[in-house]
Parts: C-alpha cells; structure tokens; sequence
C-alpha cells in the first residue's frame, strides 16, 4: 500500500494476510476500517492510518503458531491475539481505542501497551522488560499472567480485575500507579507481586477499592480528596500517608504489614478493623489517624518509635 493509497476494509470484511505486509499510507490514507486486518503468517505493521478510520487487527486464526512485529508505533480498533499467536510490541506503543483480546502472547521490551474505552481481557501471557501497560476509562480483566521487570503499570479511571486464576509479577523496580478507578483482586495478595515496586494511590475518586498485593517498595496514598479502602490484605515497606484530604481505610478484617517507616504527613489513615503491623519507625505528625476498631501492632525486634496517637487496640 503505497503513500498515496488508499486501503478501505468495509464493514464485517476481512484482509487475510499468510506472508508479509507493507503499508506506507500517510495522513487518512494507508489501512483504513472499520473492517479487519488478519494476520495469519509471520508479518509486521506500522502505521495503519493516522487520521481516517481505524481497522481492527486479529493475529492468528487458532491454528497458526506465528509472530507478528509492531514495526512502528500505531493506533487501531479493536486487537485479538488468538491462542499459537504472538504479538511483538518491541520498543512500540501500540495504542488499542476499542476492545483488545489476548489469548496467545504479547511481548515486549520498551514497549508499550495503551488501551482506552473498550473491555480488555488476558487469557494468555503478557511479557514486558521494561514496557508500560495503561488503562484509560476501559476495564482490564486478566485471567492469565502479566510479567514485568522494571515497567510501568498506570491506571487512571477504569477498573483492573485479577481473577480467581490471574497472576501479576514484577521481578525488580517498577512503578505502579492507581488513579481513581477500583483494583480488584479476586486471586491472593501473593499473586499479585510487584516486585520492589513503588505503589502510588492518587486521584480524586470519591469511593475505590484496592485489592490485596505484596512489594518491597513504598505504599503511598496521595489523594487528593476521597476514599479508598484496601480489601485484601496489603504488605509492603514503607507507609506513606500524603493525601491532601484523602483517606485510606485499611478495610474490615485484613491485616498489612510494613516493614519500614510509617510517614505521617496529611490525610487521614483510617484503621477499620484492620490489623496494621509496622516494622520501622514512625516518621512526622501530620495528617489524623482514626483508629476505628482495628489494632496497630508495633514488631519491631529492636528500639521502635511509635505515633503519639489515640489507638483502638496496640500490641507492642
């Protein structure tokens, strides 16, 4: 498909593609939908169409155990990697504007993975070094694993499910961020592991939830207005509590623990009926710490600092 051509896949209509593929469309030419692209051999694709209407892309047709490469960063509709199938994202950031269905493989270096409105769903394994994977307004449902060494994970107002089956893992420093939408953990807070990640809660939601997860870097919650209350069980190193006049409430039952610093600087930490255990120090005196009916558990096998606060139950 040449710079100055046109390629128009009409509604319910499908390319297939055995072999390889070239498209040099600029402006609204190139690869235009909203019919589909389907790729059933070992090919690659670059920019479809920057400006008209975007296609939709299925690698793999459940028999063919073949890769194909994002050879330029680009945008499309809807994206599914059927089982066999592989999509290599390189050092690309494809971005997804519709629905995205991943029953086959998806790797990654730098690469990046960006999904707005539609539902997204991980059957099979996501693989990234040091990629990024970002929610919009959409919904993330994984019910197979996501792998990552030092990437990111943002979320900004929609909803990530991991399922009674999924599994997410980060094997070093990586950077996860939760805006206002929910983090449901279906699984245990053990398959959710984030490495040393540092985990940020931010946003302005009024009302969210944050399912259970384990790191070794710093919990943080920033809001800046809000509510969000853990409904798994939480560990992690430090505690920080920065939220402008957000609130975190560690929830009904569940106990956290933290082997670090308990940083009081604003916001309100709110004790539920939550067992918070603390392993370091406590560091400032702002913000309000309402005990509810929970208990705070000091463990530190050594000399410890505790908050001059009023408590619920303590254990020291």
């Amino acid at each position: 498909n040449s710079t100055t051509s046109k390629l128009i896949i009409n509604n319910s209509q499908i390319l297939t593609i055995t072999g390889a593929f070239l498209n040099s469309g600029t402006t609204t030419n190139g690869v235009n939908g909203p019919g589909t692209l389907l790729f059933t051999g070992t090919a690659s694709f670059g920019v479809l169409t920057p400006t008209g209407v975007l296609p939709n892309v299925v690698v793999g047709n459940g028999a063919s155990n073949n890769t194909v490469t994002v050879g330029v960063s680009t945008s499309l509709n809807n994206l599914n990697v059927n089982i066999g199938a592989t999509i290599s994202l390189g050092t690309r950031t494809l971005t997804i504007n519709g629905f995205f269905t991943n029953n086959g493989v998806v790797t990654g270096t730098s690469g990046r993975l960006t999904t707005f409105t539609g539902a997204s769903t991980n059957n099979g394994s996501i693989n990234l070094t040091s990629g990024r994977i970002t929610l919009t307004t959409g919904s993330f449902t994984n019910n197979g694993s996501i792998s990552m060494l030092t990437g990111r994970l943002i979320q900004t107002t929609g909803s990530i499910i991991n399922s009674a089956t999924g599994t997410i893992s980060f094997s070093g420093t990586g950077t996860i961020t939760f805006g206002t939408g929910n983090f449901i953990n279906l699984n245990t807070s053990a398959s959710v592991n984030f490495g040393s990640s540092a985990i940020t809660i931010t946003g302005t939601a009024v009302s969210q939830s944050i399912g259970g997860f384990t790191t070794t870097g710093t919990v943080s919650m920033t809001k800046a207005s809000g509510t969000v209350t853990f409904t798994g069980n939480v560990s992690g190193n430090n505690l920080t509590i920065n939220g402008t006049a957000g609130t975190l409430n560690l929830g009904a039952g569940l106990t956290h623990t933290f082997t670090g610093t308990w940083t009081r600087t604003r916001g309100v930490l709110n004790g539920g009926s939550s067992v918070l255990r603390i392993g370091g120090n406590i560091s400032g005196t702002g913000g309000t710490f309402s005990a509810g009916s929970g208990t705070v558990e000091y463990n530190r096998n050594a000399n410890q600092t505790c908050a001059a606060i009023t408590y619920n139950n303590l254990i020291l």
